[in-house]
């Protein structure tokens, strides 16, 4: 693919005021973009793991390697919608603004399994928490642009599985496109 061939240069600004969140930011892409964002000294990091523990020990890693002090811990489980809503209230009570929401958080596993909430496990970890997870932290977003006359942004971390996967036509003919994608019988190996 040529996303491969071409490396973008790497972008800098400076974020200072500003307040930057990214889930899944303990390990990959969401711990290099921590990294990144933190170089441009936002004035608040905001790290999202699936545990207190797990970002606290990513913002120890990124403080070590950037000289970063202002990273802020929150736990937050995609596979938990009440986790969701308990996360954007808490977000709502702690954070003025929010300028850079990356949502980064993902699992991939071959075994197939369903969240208490009754969804297949990576359809609600990848897909349904975190479309829950951006609508809920909307309004701080749209207060941030509305009061400071920013342009925030939402950026959506996705991986090239869509180009593996092929939606079978009785999934998109069903009224309910994602019961049939959330069952063991569409979700087992062909």
């Amino acid at each position: 693919m040529d996303e491969q061939k071409v490396k973008p240069s790497l972008v800098k600004a400076d974020l200072s005021g500003k307040t930057v969140m990214i889930t899944g930011a303990n390990s990959g892409i969401g711990f290099e973009a921590a990294k990144h964002f933190a170089t441009m000294d936002p004035d608040r990091l905001v790290v999202v793991c699936r545990s207190v523990e797990k970002a606290k020990k990513s913002i120890k890693l990124i403080e070590a390697e950037t000289g970063y002090k202002n990273g802020e811990p929150m736990a937050l489980d995609l596979g938990d919608f009440s986790s969701i809503s308990e996360f954007a209230t808490q977000a709502q009570n702690t954070l003025d603004r929010l300028d850079i929401l990356v949502e980064n958080a993902a699992i991939g596993t071959s075994t197939y399994a369903v969240t208490n909430d009754g969804w297949e496990t990576m359809l609600q970890v990848n897909s349904l928490g975190p479309v829950m997870h951006i609508v809920l932290l909307l309004p701080i977003i749209l207060q941030t642009a509305k009061r400071h006359s920013v342009i925030p942004r939402v950026i959506v971390v996705s991986s090239r599985g869509i180009f593996y996967t092929n939606i079978r036509s009785e999934a998109v003919a069903s009224p309910n496109i994602l019961k049939p994608l959330s069952s063991k019988e569409y979700c087992g190996p062909e």
